[in-house]
């Protein structure tokens, strides 16, 4: 994600460059002068703010863990993370249309991997009910730490974290 001085033509060339540098590296760009896709956020500016969307890769194949697999000891971990991906959703989408749309599409990759409807409808309204500033500007944007979600354990911040753990 960037700007650039310079020609269109010599972007490119660099882009071109810096995908041929190695056989095994290979990076994914895109250049515009009106939209801007950078890891999974895509945004536009529009009169006098920037409109953000999710964007998935064309290999993303939306595999979660699937939900009928023996799990007793991982469904509060699933309960999570259906919670954790509607937030996610709600936090890059800056449109409330998209979010509901985006919504959908997420609720479909979680029933397709035998994700309990209910479940993924609840997660989905509790998110729902959230305005999207505080998702952003509290404490839910590190859900980790401190949440109310009863299903996720409270765990150590890392300035609490033993002197043996790297971080």
């Amino acid at each position: 994600m960037g700007a650039a001085s310079g020609t269109k033509e010599d972007l490119e060339d660099f882009a071109t460059f810096v995908n041929n540098f190695h056989r095994s590296l290979k990076f994914t760009w895109a250049i515009s002068d009106n939209e801007l896709p950078f890891l999974n956020l895509y945004s536009t500016p529009s009169s006098n703010r920037l409109i953000t969307t999710i964007t998935y890769k064309e290999t993303d194949s939306h595999s979660y863990l699937n939900y009928s697999l023996p799990r007793t000891q991982f469904v509060a971990r699933l309960q999570f993370l259906i919670n954790s991906q509607f937030l996610h959703l709600r936090r890059i989408c800056s449109e409330e249309e998209d979010f509901r749309t985006r919504s959908e599409e997420v609720t479909s990759f979680f029933i397709r991997c035998s994700y309990p409807p209910a479940v993924v409808n609840q997660a989905l309204h509790h998110v729902q009910s959230t305005p999207r500033k505080s998702t952003i500007n509290s404490n839910t944007a590190t859900p980790h730490r401190g949440t109310s979600c009863p299903a996720c354990p409270d765990l150590p911040s890392p300035k609490h974290a033993s002197k043996g753990n790297h971080d």
